[in-house]
């Protein structure tokens, strides 16, 4: 074939301008999402510690870090020690604290405060201030997400600054007291207008105080793709396999529509790899996006059970799947670059002739942050393949790219 800024889970870079965007106007319809929701992901729990089983002749070398940090984020964190939660000393520490204290935790009901939140810019709207007390009471950092519930609404907060006063106060800006303004006496109603690069402020809560519940448990649980997408909820879904590869969609379900599909497609056809795959996966009418989206350079480990379980073990190399606003597919990560440009010419050589352009990663698309998802799970945040599609491609070509990406994968 020849022929935004992202939404995505790409690298936070601390000191480069963000100029990100999203597709969550441009949200899968329930026919779109049926091969996603009814496909049989069955979690297969497992416990204990794997040893990773090396591929011999690894290719190349290590991308190097540091300049073009993948997919910068303009709802990251500034100045933040660690994406992955503060005082953890590695993912294996924070992945077995995550499984082990995940359903211990006790929520906590808070006020959150008229006052706004300081310092936090337009487009930081899922950021939370929280008060001392309460951020010992839900064993929760800074850099860690929690989930905020008013109500029918619900929506997923990073915890960027600790505050002092009153021990049951936390803060956000105006457009993050927007995220949960959705139901007014029972009745869903969404008449504001969501920019790409900035929330809402337009809401009835905008400048007022209110109280909310604050759990550190971030998805539901024992609910299935359709029952979570009746209830526009969260969840996850994990499949143990083999250490060989880590399959993911941090951002499935109707956050960045078939990606999560991608995940079931890639495994099924290619069963006989050592695959082990996750999803996060959001639902909810044309608000998935804005609730539920967290960059995966900032998704905390310990606050999602089932990523903590996969992070157990480190990966020979991982692949996951996402959605940016551009006009071309990228294939980032922080994998040796001969590995990602024979994804990258796989995924070309199947597209029809409409199909978006294929590049390798650059600059916002590097991806190559060893604090992405897609690296961090692998041994040495080294191996990470990051795929970033169109929603045009994905919509149309969402099985096809799958199925090239396992080619150049496990057919080579």
């Amino acid at each position: 074939m020849t022929d935004e800024t992202t939404n995505n889970d790409g690298a936070q870079s601390t000191n480069t301008p963000a100029t990100t965007g999203d597709d969550s106007s441009q949200s899968a319809t329930e026919a779109e999402t049926t091969a996603e929701d009814t496909a049989a992901d069955v979690s297969a729990k497992t416990s204990g510690i794997r040893r990773r089983a090396v591929i011999a002749g690894t290719l190349g070398s290590p991308a190097l870090f540091g300049a073009g940090f993948a997919a910068v984020d303009s709802f990251g964190i500034p100045s933040m020690p660690s994406l992955i939660g503060v005082g953890a000393a590695s993912p294996l520490e924070q992945a077995r604290s995550g499984t082990a204290t995940a359903g211990q935790m006790d929520s906590a009901t808070v006020t959150v405060d008229e006052q706004a939140a300081q310092n936090l810019p337009t487009n930081r709207y899922r950021q939370l201030h929280i008060a001392e007390p309460v951020r010992n009471m839900l064993d929760r950092d800074r850099g860690d997400q929690v989930r905020v519930t008013r109500g029918n609404d619900a929506a997923v907060y990073t915890i960027s600054e600790t505050i002092s006063g009153d021990a049951s106060t936390v803060r956000t800006s105006a457009e993050g007291k927007c995220r949960v303004s959705f139901y007014e006496d029972g009745s869903f109603s969404d008449e504001r207008r969501w920019g790409s690069l900035r929330g809402d402020d337009n809401c009835s809560l905008a400048g007022e105080a209110f109280d909310v519940e604050i759990d550190p448990r971030v998805p539901a649980a024992d609910l299935s793709p359709s029952e979570a997408k009746e209830r526009g909820e969260l969840i996850e879904t994990l499949n143990m396999g083999g250490s060989e590869y880590a399959v993911l969609a941090p951002h499935g379900g109707q956050i960045q529509p078939f990606t999560g599909g991608q995940v079931t497609r890639l495994r099924s056809e290619f069963s006989d790899a050592s695959v082990t795959s996750w999803k996060l996966q959001g639902y909810g009418s044309d608000t998935s996006f804005y609730r539920w989206y967290v960059p995966s350079a900032e998704l905390s480990t310990i606050c999602y059970p089932r990523l903590a379980e996969l992070s157990e073990q480190t990966y020979d190399y991982a692949v996951s799947f996402n959605g940016i606003n551009e006009k071309t597919i990228y294939v980032g990560g922080a994998a040796p670059e001969d590995i990602r440009q024979s994804v990258a010419d796989s995924i070309d050589s199947a597209l029809p002739h409409d199909g978006s352009p294929v590049k390798l990663g650059e600059s916002h698309y590097a991806a190559d942050s060893p604090q992405t998802l897609v690296n961090r799970v692998t041994e040495n945040q080294s191996n990470g393949i990051w795929i970033g599609q169109p929603i045009a491609d994905r919509r149309k070509y969402s099985d096809l790219i799958a199925a090239a990406v396992g080619s150049a994968l496990f057919d080579g």
